[in-house]
């Protein structure tokens, strides 16, 4: 993968976002493109903790992933319920659009991330 598509895919998550703002706003064909955007996501995530990481430690890494995903996860949605009613499910799905947008681009500016090229490889 070439610097110039790594950074267009990482522009691109940002506009992710949209798609839940338009599910929010009652765009029914959003939900396909927020799948598929899921999937590109999955697959650029991957490919990213593979080429990077040391092999000793993605077990580490992967157990981090898990717990995020499975241990504080289901506390979100069993928010998201509660707040959709008092807030209504559009005025979620856009304070979870504007979150996504603000931590993407918190990631991207940080030097390390912004200035790191694929084709230097990691320190191995």
């Amino acid at each position: 993968m070439r610097d110039e598509e790594f950074g267009r895919a990482a522009v691109g998550e940002a506009g992710a976002a949209g798609v839940g703002a338009a599910v929010g706003g009652g765009v029914p064909s959003a939900a396909l493109a927020a799948g598929l955007g899921s999937a590109v996501c999955g697959t650029l995530y991957s490919t990213t903790v593979q080429h990077w990481v040391p092999p000793e430690l993605l077990g580490r890494l992967s157990a981090f992933g898990a717990v995020g995903s499975f241990a504080v996860g289901p506390l979100g949605l069993a928010a998201a319920g509660p707040l959709s009613a008092r807030y209504g499910t559009g005025g979620v799905l856009l304070v979870g659009a504007v979150w996504q947008v603000a931590a993407g681009a918190v990631v991207l500016g940080l030097p390390a991330v912004r200035d790191r090229r694929w084709e230097e490889g990691p320190d191995r």
